[in-house]
């Protein structure tokens, strides 16, 4: 049986964290292509 982390989760589009400040930092990371890119598939 699992115990509740009794912590702030945060979500917004794909993001899930800890704070509302950490969602805006990944959506500014994402936005500047730091979590890398997927090839296009032909």
């Amino acid at each position: 049986m699992s115990v509740p982390i009794k912590e702030e989760i945060v979500a917004y589009g794909p993001f899930v964290m800890s704070s509302m400040a950490e969602i805006l930092q990944a959506c500014r990371d994402d936005q500047e292509g730091k979590f890398g890119s997927l090839d296009k598939i032909s």
